[in-house]
């Protein structure tokens, strides 16, 4: 996954007098946000800050066939195999009939009144 798709935040760490490694805050936008966070520094062996990737789900692409659902309103909604929404056609209603052609012609809409 490319680096650009992946926000960076930044997070203040601490260790304890223990050993032990602990998030005091996370969330910050920039650096010097973080590391402006005020720490009592006798309350830690010690604390930096460091970079909180934030986890980015890969797209989930629908399935095909997409079906169309026309609606009384004139408007146009594109389901996947799977029934979930995924597409509205804008538009006039030759546009919209335009559009749902194209896709019908290209085997990527099962549509039953083209």
């Amino acid at each position: 996954m490319a680096e650009e798709w992946v926000q960076q935040k930044w997070r203040v760490m601490a260790e304890t007098l223990e050993g032990k490694k602990l998030c005091l805050r996370k969330g910050f936008l920039t650096e010097a946000d973080a590391e402006d966070h005020p720490v009592t520094p006798s309350h830690w062996k010690r604390v930096w800050v460091e970079r909180e990737p934030i986890p980015v789900k890969p797209p989930v692409y629908p399935e095909l066939p997409w079906t169309p659902e026309r609606r009384e309103n004139g408007s146009v909604y594109i389901k996947d195999a799977t029934g979930r929404n995924i597409l509205t056609v804008f538009g006039s209603p030759a546009t919209r009939e335009h559009v749902l052609g194209i896709l019908s012609e290209h085997g990527i809409l099962n549509d039953p009144e083209a």
